[in-house]
């Protein structure tokens, strides 16, 4: 049984958070489900994309899709399921959320101006020497207006900016990996209801078998050339048979029914898949391949990037700060009253910074140094795992297309032998038993090369996966897509940041700490 679960490596995100095309055809062919190989071609028969992307990359989820119309291609499952999954949506909408992070940080090198506006009540009793009273009392309002622009702060800011970049580039990882499990997910659940649907069809086509050959040994037994033993024999099989295509019948519902959540949409009369084509020729092609594309190792090492200016803004901390200060106010000249006025106009630069916080931004030093040096351990990690995972896919796919060559060669073999079983049991050589050996094997021949036909298809989805090459720009490389960095340009440099941002920016490089980038322990780069 196919597993369709994600591949074991995928953890890693919690943490944070081939050859042979030919003999597949015809393994393909002979089971009567799959095509032979998926590549850049797939639009080739599910024509045009069903949904376009808003010129703006905005989500698809603000045009409405028709999900009540049944699938038929792979290229409208993938559509579908794209456009419409809500975990995508939702991924998109975090991805969307964290691009705020950089006008945030960046707003901080500009200048910031607070108001403050009160009116209040004040009276105050005062005993005087000569033990008289004096209580003044009264209302009064006042208005200030701050201005305050750093000038330099030794890294904090700039530390700021490059955590919210790299927190972008973690989650626009998590969202290509999401994307590509959704993909992965879809040509899984595409090839497990084909391969169902063979299945139940195989089923009934050796229940139709077993049936004539009962009819067959009914005809003879009347007439005394068979025993009761073998028409029993032959009943017990069509018994087992009729049992066999029951549980096919259950197992196509699971299959449609997972169709459906993943997808979307109910499956209609679908086709065969496109062929998959694998964007390597080797297992060290595919290794070094798989290191530089994955998301996965992508989204850990921008979680370390996270945590390298975490640490950056931590020692930062520890450093003085210079700031200009501008303060205008209109108080009233006294408490009771606002008869009489005053205005004033301060500016100043102002140089501040710990002196004593009991080891407090030490132990944030230090903190902060642990956690990248975890999330570095991770990028091993992540390395490891990827490393292993694109081996034992790349065998299980050499092993899936050797099954499919001896697996085709047997059910034609298989085929053949039961049809020259029965013309030698009219003769009297065979007897009904080893008509119905040989039916089973048949059976057992054609059921074994849908599902190894089915494996072999998936072994390749799964390298993909592993090389980080099963998204949409791959499998339909003319189609529309979702393009995260549009929503980023757009939100990245607000207007008063254009003007202030850039000029004391330089400034906050001054006195920045600096770690440099540590070569990999495992020596996968």
């Amino acid at each position: 049984m196919t597993d369709a679960r994600p591949c074991r490596w995928s953890w890693l995100f919690g943490a944070l958070a081939l050859a042979g095309s030919q003999t597949l055809a015809k393994a393909q062919e002979t089971a009567g489900s799959l095509s032979t190989t998926f590549g850049p071609s797939i639009e080739e028969q599910g024509g045009e994309p069903r949904i376009p992307i808003l010129p703006d990359g905005t989500p698809a989820d603000a045009i409405a899709l028709n999900l009540s119309e049944p699938i038929e291609s792979l290229t409208q499952a993938i559509d579908a399921a794209y456009w419409s999954n809500p975990v995508i949506l939702a991924e998109r909408a975090r991805k969307r959320s964290a691009d705020f992070l950089l006008p945030q940080a960046r707003a901080q090198f500009g200048p910031t101006i607070e108001y403050e506006l009160s009116h209040g009540y004040r009276r105050d009793r005062v005993d005087l020497p000569t033990d008289d009273l004096n209580i003044s009392s009264g209302w009064s309002s006042s208005a200030s207006l701050v201005l305050s622009q750093p000038l330099a702060t030794f890294g904090r800011l700039r530390a700021n900016e490059q955590q919210a970049v790299a927190a972008i580039e973690f989650q626009e990882h998590t969202l290509e990996r999401a994307e590509q499990e959704l993909l992965y997910s879809v040509i899984v659940a595409y090839t497990l209801l084909i391969r169902d649907r063979n299945g139940l069809q195989i089923a009934r086509d050796n229940l139709e078998l077993l049936s004539r050959e009962l009819s067959d040994t009914r005809a003879r037994f009347e007439v005394r050339e068979t025993t009761r033993a073998d028409l029993q024999q032959v009943e017990t099989r069509v018994r087992l048979a009729e049992a066999q295509v029951a549980v096919a019948t259950s197992s196509l519902a699971e299959s449609e029914a997972r169709f459906h959540e993943v997808v979307g949409a109910p499956a209609g009369d679908i086709q065969p898949p496109n062929p998959l084509q694998l964007p390597v020729d080797g297992l060290p092609e595919a290794r070094a391949h798989a290191l530089e594309n994955n998301p996965v190792v992508k989204a850990a090492h921008a979680r370390e990037r996270i945590s390298r200016a975490e640490t950056s803004s931590a020692v930062s901390a520890r450093l003085p700060r210079v700031d200009l200060r501008g303060r205008v106010d209109l108080l009233p000249v006294t408490p009771y009253s606002n008869d009489l006025r005053q205005r004033g106009l301060v500016g100043e630069v102002v140089i501040s910074g710990p002196l004593f916080t009991g080891g407090e931004l030490a132990a944030r030093v230090s903190e902060a140094r642990a956690n990248n040096d975890a999330d570095w351990r991770l990028i091993d990690a992540a390395s490891r795992g990827l490393v292993a995972e694109v081996s034992s896919a790349w065998r299980n796919l050499e092993a899936q297309m050797n099954a499919v060559e001896s697996l085709s060669f047997a059910v034609e073999v298989a085929e053949a032998a039961y049809q020259g079983s029965l013309t030698q049991q009219r003769a009297g050589t065979r007897t009904t038993l080893d008509v119905l050996i040989l039916a089973r094997e048949l059976l057992t021949a054609r059921t074994s090369l849908n599902v190894a036909s089915t494996d072999a298809y998936l072994a390749r989805a799964r390298i993909l996966l592993a090389l980080g090459d099963i998204d949409r720009s791959y499998l339909l490389p003319n189609a529309d897509i979702y393009n995260p960095a549009a929503h980023q340009e757009d939100v990245a440099w607000s207007p008063p940041i254009v003007i202030f941002g850039p000029i004391f920016r330089t400034l906050s490089v001054i006195g920045r700490p600096k770690f440099e980038d540590r070569p990999s322990r495992d020596g996968y780069d």
